[in-house]
């Protein structure tokens, strides 16, 4: 068979991205997949968008430090989200 005639049909794509913020010591994977559409569910594509924020720390883990990384990694989280999402996939979500 030659180049270009081999049948071929993308069934699913993954994306993945290892992040670091280096202010605040934390690390991310933020990671896309996409499935084909299904007729029997209707036209939609469906679409997974997954954001993994982590920080390794050696501090003393008191309630206040815990509760400061928390807010910093949702922050983080939260960042990269909305630089991702589009006004018309907002739009969907509201329907």
């Amino acid at each position: 068979m030659a180049a270009g005639e081999y049948p071929l049909a993308v069934n699913s794509a993954l994306q993945r991205f290892t992040i670091s913020n280096p202010d605040i010591n934390a690390n991310g994977i933020v990671s896309t997949v996409i499935n084909p559409l299904d007729t029997k569910k209707g036209k939609f594509l469906e679409i997974i968008f997954d954001i993994d924020i982590f920080k390794n720390t050696e501090k003393e883990n008191t309630w206040e430090v815990i509760n400061e990384n928390i807010s910093d990694l949702r922050n983080i989280k939260n960042d990269l989200f909305e630089a991702n999402i589009t006004d018309k996939a907002r739009r969907l979500f509201n329907e």
